[in-house]
């Protein structure tokens, strides 16, 4: 069983380090759906199946792709089979890890290429239309689609193809926990917001440095930002993986508002996981905190990878453990053998010398064969 078990701790270590090599990543499937779709014609222009080797990637620098874990990205060229003629459409595809990555880039995209007038299309998932096309978010996959003529001339034809990639593609739009506890009354949609690290955060310029420090960005959260009623009072509910972490950084939140001085009010709630933050009067905060219930019937989707240094000191650790057990167990059978050899060579002795007679021959037998 022991050396079963050195054998398994062995092929761990093996697995891991297969898994961590940019080689041996598999490529994106997102090729598999494309391959599928009738009517469209899909020319690939551009690949990078190792965005870490990017500096940047579109409107996205390299430490926020970090935050969402981009996996792969491609840009095609499509055609509609019904009118061969150019230009084609253009098609941006971003893999991110999850659902949640997906939706976080979606959300920042405004903010980057500071969107003024968004419009939504009739798509059955989250969507923008403007001046610089039309995106959107399918499972892991966030989609950016464009023509080169930008005016409203253009929707009918990215609608279509939108509507075609969403029904190809069977993954759910799973939404962060923190924006299913927004507080619905009064949201402004567009203003949603969704950070998963302390790069992407940094987007927001209007959220106080001495609180954000005490948000506890090492700790796997996430954080979404919404913006309500005319006056666009801002509203952050920030996630932690567990409720003891959110009780922890609430008081430590609490504690670094003694020192802040801002000319409207800051007002804080804890509910289970979620802590929530408002920037406004106190009539607005008195309205919308106590509509943030955390329930805890609901999972908490996200998880980052665990940190490879970590898994890889964890492993290491594994094997020497075993490899120390199977040398002391080694070790313990070899004493115990040549301790066995040695009694036994004693007591042959000691009964040779006491039974003499053993080691007498008596006379030969022959045998007559004829």
């Amino acid at each position: 069983m022991r050396v079963m078990h050195l054998v398994r701790s062995l092929f761990v270590v093996f697995l891991f380090a297969l898994s961590i090599s940019p080689a041996a990543r598999a490529q994106a499937p997102v090729n598999q759906y494309l391959s599928q779709i009738e009517g469209y014609q899909f020319e690939k222009l551009t690949e990078i199946s190792t965005p870490e080797t990017q500096a940047g990637i579109g409107p996205f620098s390299r430490v926020i792709l970090d935050d969402y874990i981009l996996l792969s990205y491609s840009r095609w060229a499509v055609q509609p089979e019904a009118a061969l003629q150019p230009p084609p459409l253009q098609l941006e595809i971003y893999e991110m890890k999850d659902a949640l990555g997906a939706f976080g880039v979606f959300s920042i995209w405004p903010s980057l290429l500071e969107e003024v007038s968004l419009k939504r299309l009739n798509l059955s998932v989250d969507n923008y239309f403007s001046v610089h096309g039309l995106i959107f978010w399918r499972g892991a996959y966030f989609f950016h689609l464009s023509a080169p003529d930008t005016s409203s001339h253009s929707k009918p034809s990215l609608l279509d193809l939108a509507r075609v990639l969403v029904d190809a593609i069977p993954q759910l739009n799973l939404h962060p926990v923190t924006v299913i506890h927004l507080p619905k009354e009064g949201l402004i949609r567009e203003s949603i917001r969704f950070y998963l690290g302390e790069s992407s955060f940094a987007l927001n310029e209007d959220f106080p440095e001495a609180l954000a420090a005490e948000i506890g960005f090492d700790k796997q959260i996430e954080v979404t930002l919404a913006r309500y009623t005319d006056d666009g009072h801002e509203l952050f509910l920030v996630g932690y993986p567990t409720a003891a972490l959110a009780e922890y950084h609430f008081v430590r939140l609490q504690n670094a508002l003694q020192g802040y001085f801002s000319t409207e009010g800051v007002y804080m709630k804890r509910s289970g996981i979620i802590v929530s933050i408002f920037f406004g009067p106190e009539a607005s905060a008195q309205e919308l905190l106590p509509k943030i219930h955390y329930l805890p019937t609901i999972t908490w989707l996200y998880q980052k990878d665990p940190d490879p240094a970590e898994v890889t000191r964890s492993n290491i650790t594994l094997f020497f453990g075993f490899l120390q057990q199977t040398s002391a167990f080694i070790a313990v059978f070899i004493s115990l053998s040549l301790g066995l050899g040695v009694t036994a060579g004693f007591a042959r002795l000691g009964i040779l010398k006491r039974f003499p007679q053993i080691l007498q021959k008596g006379d030969p037998i022959q045998l007559k064969l004829h």
